[in-house]
């Protein structure tokens, strides 16, 4: 609801000086219930404070607040997980201004310290407990009760937890500081020295974790909570080493360092070629009057991240007269351009992947070529793999036809657009609605009847979004299919390998009885599984995901894995192959199965090495 600036600024007069004003409150914003009240002032004070002149507003804003609080604990018909998304958002707000800074100097202290208090009062608003808060108090008994890093980190990768709040209105992190330094002024008592070291170490690991970003209210809190008792233990000579221990904690917050002499020692000692090739790449040009190629004017459609640069797969989809679908899967063909043994394939192998860490980006195939020439750039002709299936309402692959293709990307777009377009219930009628429609009936039929993503996932909080789905499945399609179809004829392919899961069944004896609750039984369950070793491999099966034969073939831009069955694909499936060169094949595969396994090894343990460095200085 929008809200004229005349009416606004009758509001802002209301609650500035507020003492029980209901029905003009409800008159200004033209509402006859206060239900939809709440939701309406939680967006004007999300713009208020978007303002420069928030300062000014601030006694309005916090008797807003006050207002909602009531409202909050007297209408149970208020959504209350609406609100609590309003609330995040603004959360979000106020995290963005703090880091633009883009108050002058001499506000800085008093801005900060008002956009703290502000976001102090929303978390405490009275929001009934969700899932997502259960799964704090799961996250809180794994920290407090198992007390192993490791289970930690699979601990957050399992609950995917979204914000960090619980129901006293303390994050993860205040509360891990608080308990911190309540350990740290026993420590002469309790001689706890083992405990400190690992709530150091937690601390450390909540505030640089990949899932979710500590806002600056939280490190200012923080820091404002550790330097104060800091001074406080200053004042006394003996408690020196307490002093030492919170000033470890207090420098975390504000850590910054140059990795670059620890990535350059990790690439020597575990060979690892942290340079971006800089071989000749070939002209790339298209015609498509001297290809012969099958030209698709399929309605291709791309899904990634916004910051993916090699786009080697496509989807289309159209729904047929019978009520079945046709689902083309179309990905980049890289040997339309190099031939096998060019020294970019020879390079390539040698780097087996691209490496992506946090801030090093090392591309497999020369940069310009996996980012351009052979990405799939929409409305640009490139050379592809087109693999078309009609698949049944009940599941069933009636038919698949494979053919080399010239494509053009219709449509580039993101997970989160296509998760916007299809939270509506209907297209609205152009061809990348309606293909992204077809692709999520596809994907329905796909979950429910052919193939089971990994076998525990209803068991975890962390859920795939419905883009995520899609992609994943319509993916995992494409590689069983292509290593049941190597299997099956016996031709030389790469399989993606693992053994089956053990669990630990000691895991739950670490928890005290009375804070066991469903929701920690099932993240126990998932964050004891000893995962078996995955690697490539001439033959076997993947445990984990329960297929007999699983391959990687949909990837070509940035693992050789797939770049090596995509070319062997290529063979088998346009030509008729001699026995003389299927022996050739088999060799030359069991030759690259071994050396990219060598090589992947080294970058796993090249990863955990730096990953390790770098918890170690933060």
């Amino acid at each position: 609801m929008k809200i004229s600036s005349k009416n606004l600024d009758r509001l802002i007069s209301i609650f500035d000086n507020y003492h029980g004003q209901n029905d003009k409150v409800l008159n200004c914003l033209s509402q006859d219930s206060e239900d939809d009240v709440v939701i309406v002032l939680l967006e004007i004070i999300n713009n208020l404070i978007k303002e420069d002149n928030y300062i000014n507003n601030r006694n309005s804003v916090n008797n807003m607040i006050n207002y909602i609080r009531n409202l909050l604990l007297e209408k149970e018909s208020i959504d209350k997980s609406q609100v609590n998304r309003k609330i995040t958002k603004i959360l979000e707000s106020i995290n963005t201004f703090l880091l633009e800074e883009k108050y002058d100097e001499h506000h800085r202290k008093e801005y900060r310290k008002e956009y703290y208090n502000l976001s102090r009062r929303l978390m405490k608003l009275p929001i009934e407990e969700d899932e997502n808060t259960k799964y704090l108090e799961v996250l809180w008994t794994v920290i407090t009760e198992i007390k192993n890093l490791d289970y930690l980190e699979r601990t957050l990768e399992v609950l995917n937890v979204e914000n960090t709040v619980f129901k006293d209105s303390y994050t993860i992190i205040m509360k891990l500081v608080s308990l911190y330094i309540e350990k740290i002024r026993n420590l002469y008592t309790d001689y706890n020295y083992e405990e400190i070291r690992y709530y150091n170490l937690v601390i450390k690991q909540i505030l640089f974790n990949k899932f979710w970003i500590i806002s600056e209210v939280e490190k200012e809190w923080c820091i404002d909570l550790l330097t104060q008792e800091i001074n406080f233990l200053s004042r006394n000579p003996n408690d020196f080493m307490k002093v030492q221990f919170l000033d470890d904690v207090l420098r975390s917050f504000n850590f910054s360092f140059d990795n670059s002499k620890i990535l350059n020692d990790l690439s020597i000692r575990y060979d690892v070629n942290i340079e971006n090739s800089d071989l000749y790449v070939p002209d790339c040009t298209i015609d498509k009057r001297m290809s012969t190629r099958v030209i698709a004017n399929d309605y291709i459609i791309t899904i990634d991240s916004s910051d993916t640069k090699e786009i080697d797969d496509g989807l289309s989809c159209e729904r047929l007269e019978d009520g079945s679908y046709l689902l083309g899967i179309h990905i980049t063909d890289v040997f339309g351009y190099i031939k096998i043994y060019d020294q970019i394939i020879t390079e390539a192998l040698s780097r087996g992947e691209t490496i992506y860490l946090e801030d090093l980006l090392v591309y497999m195939l020369p940069k310009e070529f996996a980012t351009d020439k052979a990405s799939l750039l929409e409305n640009r002709p490139r050379y592809a793999d087109s693999h078309y299936f009609v698949i049944s309402p009940s599941g069933e692959i009636i038919s698949d036809v494979f053919m080399k293709t010239i494509v053009s990307n219709s449509k580039r777009t993101t997970y989160d657009d296509v998760n916007k377009v299809l939270s509506k219930s209907k297209s609205d009628g152009s061809y990348f609605e309606v293909a992204l429609h077809n692709l999520r009936r596809v994907e329905k039929i796909l979950e429910n009847k052919t193939l089971r993503l990994y076998k525990a996932e209803s068991n975890t909080r962390k859920k795939s979004s419905i883009a995520n789905k899609i992609v994943a499945y319509t993916m995992m399609l494409e590689n069983v299919s292509m290593a049941e179809y190597f299997s099956s004829n016996d031709y030389p392919f790469i399989y993606r390998v693992c053994g089956e899961q053990e669990i630990d069944e000691d895991l739950k004896k670490c928890i005290p009885e009375d804070k066991m609750s469903d929701e920690l039984d099932k993240v126990l369950y998932e964050i004891s599984k000893e995962k078996g070793k995955v690697m490539y491999g001439v033959a076997g099966e993947h445990g984990e995901l329960g297929f007999t034969h699983y391959s990687h073939s949909t990837s070509p831009l940035r693992r050789f894995a797939d770049l090596w069955n995509r070319y062997l694909i290529s063979v088998f499936k346009n030509k008729n192959v001699s026995d003389e060169d299927i022996k050739r094949l088999e060799e030359e595969t069991s030759k690259i199965v071994s050396k990219l396994n060598s090589v992947l090894d080294r970058h796993e343990y090249f990863t955990i090495e730096y990953n390790k460095k770098i918890k170690q200085l933060k």
